[in-house]
């Protein structure tokens, strides 16, 4: 008989453990049924369940139970809410079983059975959410049962068109992710790592933070994928902290279970690092304490100062207390394993038992707390949540259906359709204190929690933990809250074991940023029309852009940026509409300018979150650009679309042609007046005789160009120019050597772009050139630039003259460039860059920290001796004028009421040149508004003229001494007594008239020769004779010479040139050869792209006819005149 009564237990326990493992059970009865779908056991493989319960999910159902049986008890309602589960144990085959078994019990209400099913609770698991969602969502909307999360969070959840029957009531992932970036930005961590297990959870998260890291300039340098297959593979956790500890990696993210995060923190035990990263845990983990412990239960001691993310933690005390009583007091057990009959299977996991039926003892306080340490797993609050919106939802559809009757009316059963569940919870109100004639005491004061949309609106949905040891223990501490979008850090409260996540000292960290994103990116800021403004940032490189500009060229962005705002603060023009900004980097190259123009028009600005903004129809006109090369590309795509330019620094006189260029305008002066200027200075000098030095682009050639004329016209000798090409590897090569060839040229004209000013005097200190060599005559590009008057080393600049264009500093300007910080690529690409080059220093978060030092502040321009140059000045010039032309353009198109561009303000881009020409500025800030455009839109400033000269207290310093001006009516003012040079004076004349016959107009060539000191009567005679027997034979050989070589040449070729060069060979007409520029002289190997140019024209006023009385185009021959270095 016992032997009977033995197998028999036997027999009920192994059927129960069946039960409870594979099929469902009902652990409430009721009217309504809220279906549980829940893991309950850990999964084994093949999809199926594992013989140990998952503690936590059997908590949450626990919690579920409880709270419905108070409800049913004490609510006062008509009706009770039962709850039955199913161990999905996290498999899909498993939850997609159950979905279709729901669905066919509530197809069958029509056909008489009672059984009403209110929706399904849960599961636990995106990945299963997804598979059951849309099986109950597959009949018609009115018969959809209503699917309720309580702990899955993946954000595609969200979307109704694939879930329609769907709704949590636990923030999305999408909120998640902004916390956890959020979180890390207050942290000043950029630079980070991901680990994530390969689940839908874990790469979904990894794709999210992937996008929203990007957008916010937050670097994932390392990506590791935890495989799940077989188990963890502990050596996907050890690869990922090897790369960690290789890469100086100070910040780990972690998607992921609880369980995987404890195996993560225990490969982090075992492994030899000691540094190793401050690991962020996203919500999964919330406060489970077990986590951080090893298997004895210990703080694995590297865990310390991790930071949790957990979802509002609302704690509830008497289900805490229930929770105790259930496994320390064994009646308490024995009553509720009666409705939850898998508090057992709880049981018999914590205490290690495997031979079921294990006989229950109460666990002493100690056990307890080892077995379930605080805090409270985090999703027990949302699963009482998701069952008090289940029966708000019940009770609210009952009254519709029967009234306020205290009593369930019959025809429920057939009036009640599941679908009403899903439009009610749409726009759900929970309160935990009005809601029913019960409620819990610590949820009674709680915060109304509403349901938009299916989702949940809370006000703090998240908060973040830190894990610190405190004087006693190990706990988490509360330091920040996301509320109403924003997250609150108290940075006071973290562990010392947090560290900084960013680009380690010494360290290039160029997988967080490319130099082609960088030459592609734009600085934008939205608005409802736009001003867009071009400008070089980076140097011309061999495939379209190089390095960045190191000198003030970035200032000019942040001009236009001012100008724009400052617009906005004080005239709210164009009829109040907010004018945004778009900036392009031309990389100095015309080909790159112009591709970018046209993707802007036609594809409009690609944000950093994927999506676009056209803005064709909304662009005001564009500031632009700088290099006259540049501007010349830009003035030709934008001719062609119809917009107004207005450029701050081009000056080349090809720029002033209207037929050509018909919307280009500027705010500098073209070069004609400055070259004439220049010339005036040298005649001033008593000078005749000087060298050039020029760039190849526009700007440069048309200083030249016109160098050349004036010099001819006023009888200066232009004897050598020599060419700079920026791009070139090594554009100064020997540019001292080919100076000296004409050691008394002392005067050098400088016709470079402001960008290569700086280097060019640089490197002719390299090169060894002296203090007094030569006297340099800058251009406006040099203006007043103080980083060459402060240059260290050999004072070869030392008397130069400078030209400046008469403009004022602008003081809000200057205070707005001194205010110039670095930020983050995402805010602004370039800033950080220019002031790292500019100073040679790094900061904090950059990604480049190669540089020497870090920077002292992080305002490095904040200097009282700040001025600017003359670019950023007429760049915000230029965009005032654009503004208030566009603000008067678009009243008389338009019409002040309209707030858009209307299309007759866009088909009328010469009215707004009009109106820009009428505009008028206070330019040198005398109080004095001038208009600064001429009719042809060119700018009307004159210049200021400047020597460098020593300071008096202190010879060592030099600075800019005004000494003339030049109006642009020609007439030059300079006071040559206060001139400064460092002999005392300047000579710069020609040795004689035969040695500048080749690039100043002469009348004859004679030459004039001191007779000895000492000669007799004899010795003159017998010269004189001598001599004229020697000229006749040389008149006879050249005569023979000349005889033949006109009978065996071409008509072409009846002149000589004496020039010999690698361009100019034999073959060549003087007709075609005038075009060329090469260098006088012997030729020279160097960088340069193009060789000197040859400089004057022939002292022979009218051009001798060829043979068959054609005239030549070109004046005459040059005559062969060897530098100085060589006569001597």
């Amino acid at each position: 008989m016992l032997k009977n009564g033995v197998i028999l237990l036997v027999l009920y326990w192994s059927t129960l453990a069946m039960v409870r493992a594979d099929g469902k059970q009902t652990l409430l009865p009721g009217n309504f049924t809220v279906a549980a779908a829940m893991k309950i056991f850990e999964p084994a493989s093949g999809g199926t369940c594992g013989q140990r319960a998952d503690v936590r999910s059997v908590q949450l159902l626990e919690a579920m139970k409880w709270y419905l049986q108070r409800i049913n008890e004490n609510g006062g309602l008509p009706f009770k809410i039962g709850l039955e589960a199913f161990p999905t144990c996290g498999g899909v085959e498993r939850t997609a079983r159950y979905g279709l078994e729901l669905m066919a019990r509530s197809s069958t209400k029509s056909m008489g059975n009672p059984e009403i099913i209110a929706g399904v609770v849960g599961p636990e698991l995106s990945t299963e959410a997804r598979v059951l969602s849309p099986i109950l969502g597959s009949v018609a909307p009115e018969d959809r049962l209503l699917q309720l999360g309580f702990s899955t969070s993946a954000a595609d959840l969200g979307d109704k068109k694939l879930y329609p029957n769907f709704a949590r009531v636990i923030p999305s992932d999408n909120v998640q992710v902004e916390v956890m970036v959020q979180t890390m930005l207050s942290l000043g961590w950029n630079r980070i790592a991901v680990i994530y297990e390969d689940t839908s959870y874990g790469n979904d998260g990894l794709v999210q933070l992937q996008a929203r890291s990007r957008e916010v300039g937050i670097c994932i340098s390392v990506s590791q994928r935890i495989h799940l297959d077989n188990g963890v593979d502990s050596k996907n956790l050890t690869d990922a902290l090897t790369k960690c500890s290789i890469n100086q990696i100070n910040g780990l993210v972690f998607y992921g279970t609880a369980n995987i995060a404890n195996k993560l923190f225990e490969a982090m035990h075992i492994s030899v690092y000691t540094n190793v990263p401050t690991v962020f845990l996203s919500e999964t983990v919330n406060q489970d304490f077990s986590v951080f412990q090893n298997s004895n239960g210990d703080v694995i001691p590297k865990s310390e100062g991790s930071i949790t993310l957990s979802a509002s933690f609302l704690e509830i005390p008497e289900l805490k207390s229930h929770w105790k009583s259930v496994f320390t007091n064994a009646t308490v057990f024995s009553e509720e394993t009666t409705t939850n009959p898998w508090l057992r299977d709880v049981f018999d996991s914590i205490t290690g038992c495997s031979n079921s039926p294990c006989h229950f003892v109460s666990l002493s306080e100690q056990a307890f707390s080892k077995a379930f340490p605080d805090p409270q797993p985090v999703h027990v609050s949302y699963a009482i949540l998701a069952i008090h919106a289940f029966v708000k939802l019940v009770d609210d559809l009952v009254k519709d259906l029967c009234g306020a009757s205290e009593t369930l009316c019959t025809n429920i059963t057939t009036s009640f359709m599941p679908g009403f569940m899903i439009d009610k919870i749409q726009r759900l109100l929970i309160d935990f204190r009005t809601d029913f004639k019960w409620s819990l005491e610590s949820l009674r004061n709680k915060p109304l929690i509403s349901m938009q949309k299916a989702e949940i609106f809370m006000d703090t949905p998240f908060s973040v933990f830190n894990f610190k040891k405190t004087s006693n223990s190990f706990e988490f501490e509360k330091v920040g809250d996301f509320k109403n979008g924003s997250l609150t850090l108290n940075k006071t409260l973290l562990s010392p074991n947090v560290k900084s996540a960013v680009c380690p000292v010494g360290k290039h960290c160029d997988e967080c940023y490319s130099m082609a994103e960088l030459h592609e990116a734009i600085l934008f800021e939205e608005g409802e029309v736009y001003v867009v403004g071009v400008n070089g940032i980076f140097r011309e490189g061999t495939n379209g852009c190089g390095e960045i500009y190191s000198t003030s060229t970035y200032q000019i962005v942040e001009s236009i940026k001012f100008a724009v705002n400052k617009a906005m603060q004080d005239d709210a023009p164009l009829s109040g509409m907010r004018i945004g900004l778009i900036v392009l980097s031309s990389c100095n190259s015309p080909s790159v300018i112009q591709r970018k123009l046209y993707s802007l028009v036609q594809n409009g600005v690609l944000l950093h979150n994927g999506s676009r903004i056209n803005v064709a129809d909304r662009i005001i006109g564009f500031i632009g650009g700088r290099a006259s090369t540049v501007s010349m590309a830009i003035a030709e795509v934008l001719s062609k679309l119809r917009f107004v330019q207005i450029s701050y620094a081009s000056a080349s006189p090809e720029l002033s042609d209207r037929v050509k260029y018909p919307y280009f305008m500027r705010t500098v002066t073209p070069t004609d007046p400055q070259a004439l200027a220049m010339i005036q200075v040298i005649k001033k000098l008593k000078a005749d005789y000087i060298q050039m030095v020029y760039s190849t682009d526009a700007y440069g050639i048309g200083g030249l160009n016109k160098i050349k004329a004036l010099a001819f016209e006023n009888s200066v000798c232009l004897i050598q120019a020599l060419p700079v090409t920026e791009v070139s590897e090594n554009p100064f090569s020997e540019i001292v050597r080919k100076l000296r060839r004409y050691p008394t040229a002392k005067l050098v004209i400088v016709f470079l772009g402001t960008s290569i000013i700086e280097p060019f005097l640089a490197d002719l200190q390299f090169q060894g050139l002296k203090k007094g060599e030569f006297v340099f005559i800058g251009p406006h590009t040099w203006a007043k630039n103080q980083n060459i008057v402060n240059m260290k080393g050999e004072q070869i600049i030392f008397g130069a003259i400078t030209m400046a264009l008469e403009i004022a500093q602008i003081s809000t300007l200057v205070e707005a460039i001194k205010t110039i910080t670095p930020q983050p690529f995402y805010q602004n690409p370039w800033a950080t860059m220019y002031l790292q080059n500019n100073f040679n220093c790094y900061f904090g978060f950059s990604f480049d920290k190669t540089q020497p030092g870090q920077c002292p502040n992080d305002k490095p321009l904040n200097v009282d001796t700040l001025a600017l140059d003359y670019q950023p000045i007429l760049a915000y010039i230029a965009t005032k004028a654009l503004i208030q032309g566009a603000t008067a353009h678009h009243k008389a198109e338009c019409g002040a009421a309209v707030k858009r561009l209307c299309q007759s303000f866009l088909d009328n881009p010469e009215g707004l040149v009009k109106h820009i020409q009428e505009t008028r500025f206070d330019i040198e800030q005398n109080g004095i508004l001038i208009n600064i455009f001429n009719s042809n839109g060119d700018a009307q400033i004159g210049y200021r003229i400047y020597n460098i000269q020593p300071e008096i207290q202190n010879k060592q310093n030099l600075f800019y001494k005004e000494v003339g001006r030049f109006p642009l009516d020609g007439t030059l003012t300079l006071e040559v007594d206060k001139l400064v040079f460092p002999e005392g004076n300047v000579t710069s004349v020609c040795p004689d008239e035969r040695h500048c016959a080749t690039c100043k107009p002469v009348s004859g060539v004679t030459t004039t020769a001191s007779p000895p000191k000492e000669v007799t009567g004899g010795i003159i005679a017998l010269s004189v004779v001598f001599g004229v027997a020697i000229l006749a034979v040389i008149f006879l050989v050249v005569a023979i010479f000349c005889l033949r070589k006109a009978h065996t040449r071409d008509k072409d070729r009846i002149y000589l040139n004496p020039i010999e060069t690698d361009l100019r060979r034999i073959g060549y007409t003087n007709e075609q050869f005038n075009g060329q520029n090469i260098q006088q002289g012997p030729s020279e190997a160097g960088s340069s792209h193009l060789p000197p140019a040859v400089i004057g024209r022939s002292h022979e006023e009218t051009p001798p006819r060829y043979h068959d009385g054609g005239n030549l185009t070109q004046s005459g021959p040059f005559h062969e005149i060897k530098p100085e270095e060589e006569q001597r």
